[in-house]
């Protein structure tokens, strides 16, 4: 009878110690790689969106780009964007600037996105242009000018994943 006690009692210390050996290994894994809700998102021309973070979503050139390090600056959305739109050549996307959380302590502090800042970009894949402006009616008149269809919608990158 002891016997089967001890026995059991072991099972239990042994399945709580694997349990535990299992959290810890998995709370490490989420410290160290990619959170669950990062993704990339595949567009033409070579290019990509990057969500490393809420708040760290970016359009940039694939690694595979034979750009040097300014021309890749050049052809890259900053984050925070919020709304993209593509097609076969032009890539639409509208982003909040990101801002110092505590503009004093600027070496420590964290970038959080500004709504009240709001930049519009159109990237040309082919010629590989950024355009970028400021406000809507000028976004939506070079829109015109470049003869990007209107029924190419900004929307949650989310929804293209």
């Amino acid at each position: 009878m002891k016997v089967l006690i001890i026995a059991r009692w072991l099972f239990v210390l042994k399945l709580l110690f694997f349990i535990m050996i299992l959290l810890i290994s998995s709370m490490l894994t989420a410290c160290i790689g990619p959170g669950l809700l990062d993704y990339s998102i595949e567009l033409p021309g070579n290019f990509h969106l990057v969500r490393l973070s809420a708040d760290v979503v970016r359009i940039e050139p694939k690694n595979n780009f034979e750009f040097d390090f300014k021309r890749k600056q050049e052809l890259s959305i900053p984050a925070k964007v919020v709304e993209i739109a593509f097609d076969d050549q032009y890539v639409l996307a509208k982003r909040h600037a990101l801002v110092k959380d505590l503009p004093k302590l600027s070496d420590i502090s964290y970038e959080m996105p500004d709504k009240m800042i709001t930049i519009y970009y159109i990237l040309d894949t082919f010629a590989l242009e950024l355009h970028e402006v400021s406000d809507l009616e000028e976004f939506n008149r070079l829109r015109d000018e470049l003869n990007i269809p209107e029924n190419l919608r900004l929307d949650d990158p989310i929804n293209y994943k």
